[in-house]
């Protein structure tokens, strides 16, 4: 069973898989270096494997890695499409 994750960590480490760096994730996400590594420490808790390995100086994806990012991916777009959805009967009503 996974642990918690919340979607603030999902994007995070969305992030940090896009930008193939921690430095440069947590610049565009304006947060520390430590708190980028200790979230994708988190995932990689929740999951019980790594999810980055370092090649050529750049992040690459383990397989857990990409099994995990597209459900990352799955679960930001169903929050999304929700928030959407919701926001549009408030205004309805």
């Amino acid at each position: 069973m996974l642990d918690a994750i919340t979607l603030d960590q999902l994007r995070t480490f969305i992030a940090a898989a896009e930008q193939g760096s921690f430095s440069a994730a947590a610049n565009k996400l304006f947060l520390s270096q430590s708190a980028l590594s200790q979230t994708v420490h988190a995932v990689e808790q929740s999951i019980g494997g790594k999810v980055f390995e370092k090649r050529n100086n750049k992040l690459t994806l383990t397989y857990s890695g990409e099994l995990y990012i597209e459900a990352a991916k799955r679960i930001i777009q169903i929050e999304d499409e929700l928030s959407r959805e919701l926001h549009s009967v408030k205004n309805e009503c």
